[in-house]
């Protein structure tokens, strides 16, 4: 059986999922996602690896990988892109009816 969690925090732009599962005795992330409020999903859903004594533990694991990303991102500086590197912006002119 699949536990999925979602967790938003108050002032945070970033919605994490969280998906556990049992294998083997042992409980695996089996998938985490992070989504933003206006851009959507960020990354596709992916495992973690690692094996854990119980569900709380995996769940901690996933919610920290998601935190950790989420900062660097934020944290990120974005370089300057020259404008002869952007691509220009096609604009369709529709024709006077």
């Amino acid at each position: 059986m699949i536990f999925r969690y979602e967790i938003k925090g108050n002032a945070s732009a970033f919605t994490f999922g969280v998906w556990c599962c049992m294998n083997g005795g042992s409980w695996i992330v089996s998938g985490v996602e992070i989504r933003h409020d206006t851009i959507g999903s960020l990354f596709p859903k992916r495992s973690l690896p690692g094996l854990f004594d119980s569900k709380a533990l995996a769940l901690a694991r996933g919610i920290r990988w998601c935190e950790s990303v989420a900062h660097q991102l934020l944290d990120a500086e974005v370089p300057d892109v020259p404008a002869e590197m952007v691509r220009p912006i096609r604009h369709f002119l529709r024709p006077a009816l």
